[in-house]
């Protein structure tokens, strides 16, 4: 599935995880280790849903925070807002939306279809690549981050490359007999 339309966002800097702690639901700091992924809402000021949305941990310092197309300048408006209303002056935003393909791989056979193409098959197995965790992988020699996530009940992936590569990636999947 063609998920280009994910608003994504590098945020980094000394304070960001004070930013993304206190505007996330769920723990997306702290003891989380680099490459994990948790899905969470942003609240409102009376503990409504802002957003639902994904942060993965990419560095000490460093996260990339993924929207839905429709709700992603919003979600970036928010975040720079309550960056600046904290003090949060450490605090550097990256918009990745127009620079990153995303393309969503999921059913029963998304690991062999992906092992089929990837540079190191033997790195997408389970137990090297647990679920909800993101990471650089190579497939067919492209640059890819993948993040293993579902949210339709089976294996998978969404898969991120540089746009100049998403066709690339799009026909190498075509190939494999995938179905958009």
């Amino acid at each position: 599935i063609n998920l280009s339309h994910f608003a994504i966002f590098d945020v980094s800097g000394p304070d960001a995880e004070a930013l993304l702690e206190y505007l996330s639901v769920a723990r997306v700091g702290g003891s989380q280790p680099v490459g994990k992924g948790v899905y969470t809402h942003f609240l409102d000021e009376v503990g409504g849903v802002h957003s639902d949305l994904t942060i993965v941990r990419l560095g000490e310092r460093a996260y990339r925070v993924i929207c839905g197309g429709d709700t992603g300048h919003r979600d970036y408006v928010w975040m720079r807002r309550m960056a600046e209303d904290r003090g949060l002056a450490g605090v550097h935003f990256e918009d990745r939306t127009d620079q990153l393909a995303t393309l969503g791989l999921w059913g029963p056979q998304a690991r062999a279809t992906l092992s089929a193409l990837a540079d190191d098959p033997d790195g997408l197995t389970p137990e090297r690549f647990p679920f909800a965790t993101a990471r650089e992988i190579r497939v067919r020699g492209l640059p890819v981050w993948a993040f293993r996530i579902s949210y339709v009940g089976e294996q998978g992936w969404e898969l991120y490359t540089p746009f100049s590569y998403g066709l690339s990636l799009w026909d190498a999947l075509a190939e494999q007999g995938v179905t958009p």
